[in-house]
This record gives structure tokens, sequence and C-alpha cells, in this order.
């Protein structure tokens, strides 16, 4: 499975249409990560991305980037985001 189908869960899950809370989407998350039969692109990235998300404030998708941009070799990921202003890995703009 494609982290942008992650993503995109995460970003419906949490909109107006369903509205679902932070652990809701952080179980679905885990949920996917959890059955044998799906390859997860990224896995560990996006176990330690759940793992943020669910005690962060931030959007899943910024914490998967930041996990992805580490992996990839950068010092940090420059963010608009000042809900990512004191997380380890991230640079404010």
């Amino acid at each position: 499975m494609n982290v942008v189908v992650l993503c995109e869960l995460a970003w419906s899950l949490r909109g107006k249409a369903y509205g679902y809370t932070r652990t809701d989407i952080a179980n679905a998350l885990d949920g996917f990560l959890n059955v044998g039969a799906f390859q997860i692109q990224h896995r560990d990235q996006v176990k330690a991305a759940v793992l943020d998300y669910r005690q962060g404030k931030a959007d899943f998708a910024d914490y998967l980037i930041g996990h992805l941009n580490s992996r990839a070799g950068c010092q940090s990921t420059v963010t608009f985001d000042q809900a990512l202003a004191d997380t380890g890995g991230f640079q404010p703009l």
C-alpha cells in the first residue's frame, strides 16, 4: 500500500464527512500495519509516524514526511506548520 493512500485515509477520516478522532485514526492506521496481507510501503516510517501522530498535534502526513526525509538522510524537514515547531527533526520556516 502506497503511503499516499494512508495519508488520504487519515485526511478523509478526519474530515467533516466522518469526523473521527486522532485516536480513532491512529487505531485505523495501526490496523492496516497489523494485517500481514497488506504490503505497506516504508512500514517502519509509517509505524513511527503513527506513534508521533498519537502523541502530537500535527497531521499524520507531516510526521510521515519527516520520517521519510530522515530515512533519505535529511537532518531536518522545513515546515510551515507551527504544530511541529517543538518536534525533533522539523525546522519551522
